[in-house]
């Protein structure tokens, strides 16, 4: 069976083998994803339509990921395998994560070849980077990450060669891209904070190759690796629906889950507001299932640390994509000022050891 690399390649007769199981398909239409855009991975929605014998459950409806021919080698062999590998491993549990379901999956990154269908998720409210977040979901999403930590704390995962993640949590030491997207992104706004980076970006960049072993050292557990508000789904109560893009999924420190979605994923007055409250309910939620030996001093150490690299993560994301645009300038300056106001709040130049 011949894989589509894009929306023009699907056709009735593929799709069919997919959903055999609830009756024969007769059409598709394909529809764009407005409310969730891929920033490495193309999505569309599909409306499925069946026969009149159609099973019990049949999808009237699902969405689409493909892989991106314009993004990085790096993209495909890490991205993709990572989400791939995901959602065919023992780890996409639906009983411990909330996810959408996993009709078909593939990747083959020598070919550039990637292809995720997923359940459409339309019934419920999706998160964004951008707004969206309250103190229920905030809360509700912590919960969930202690729940997943815990079931993972300091324990062996087998199975998992593809789970690869640690690599991008930690991509100011790991790869060759950080350093021109910075000096990109430094270039494109003139700002004193981006200015000081630049000037240190050495600097910088060895202190994060010093630091990364703390990432992979005791206590380790698994992690989703982007759990910003934009990869999130909320029912009407707000209460945690899905878990999506799989695409950073590690074995490492459980803080860098709490980094995304805390020091990257909310704006800096909210983070203020919610952010001491957010960690003690973690270490709760962790000590009521059972963790041990870990408190508040070594969490707020190893989440400052996870801070740092996030924090670059997110500056690395903006130089890499800014085009010049109002709207992309005026995103930049948002992601600046929520890495300037975390380093700031929690003195991450003098904890990492950068003067």
């Amino acid at each position: 069976m011949n894989i589509p690399k894009n929306e023009s390649e699907l056709t009735v007769r593929w799709l069919q083998e997919i959903f055999r199981n609830y009756g024969s398909l007769s059409d598709f239409a394909v529809e764009p994803v407005s409310e969730h855009t891929g920033m490495t991975a193309p999505l569309v929605r599909l409306r499925l339509t069946f026969d009149s014998n159609t099973e019990s459950g049949a999808p009237t409806s699902v969405i689409v990921k493909f892989a991106s021919q314009k993004v990085p080698d790096f993209i495909h062999h890490y991205f993709y395998s990572s989400e791939h590998g995901f959602y065919q491993s023992h780890l996409a549990d639906p009983s411990l994560i909330p996810l959408a379901k996993c009709y078909y999956s593939y990747c083959n990154p020598q070919e550039k070849s990637f292809i995720l269908v997923l359940e459409d998720l339309k019934g419920y409210h999706s998160g964004s980077i951008k707004h969206g977040f309250t103190e229920k979901r905030l809360m509700n999403t912590v919960t969930f990450l202690a729940r997943l930590h815990s079931k993972w704390w300091e324990k062996p995962i087998s199975d998992a060669h593809w789970l690869k993640g640690h690599v991008f949590q930690l991509t100011i030491a790991t790869n060759d891209y950080f350093k021109p997207a910075i000096l990109k992104l430094s270039q494109t706004l003139q700002d004193d904070f981006l200015d000081y980076i630049s000037v240190n970006i050495d600097k910088i960049i060895e202190t994060a190759k010093r630091l990364q072993r703390t990432a992979t050292e005791p206590p380790v557990t698994f992690i989703h690796g982007d759990s910003q508000f934009g990869n999130l789904f909320f029912d009407d109560n707000d209460a945690l629906a899905a878990v999506i893009d799989w695409q950073l999924p590690a074995r490492i420190k459980g803080v860098y889950d709490l980094a995304s979605l805390i020091g990257i994923s909310i704006p800096s007055k909210v983070r203020r507001e919610y952010e001491h409250n957010l960690l003690d309910q973690y270490l709760n939620q962790l000590t009521d299932r059972g963790v041990s030996g870990y408190g508040m001093d070594q969490l707020q150490l190893d989440y400052s640390i996870a801070l740092f690299y996030c924090g670059f993560r997110m500056l690395e994301a903006c130089g890499f994509t800014i085009n010049g645009s109002e709207e992309h300038i005026i995103w930049a300056k948002e992601c600046i000022d929520r890495v300037q106001s975390l380093f700031e709040d929690w003195k991450i130049w003098e904890t990492v050891g950068i003067d």
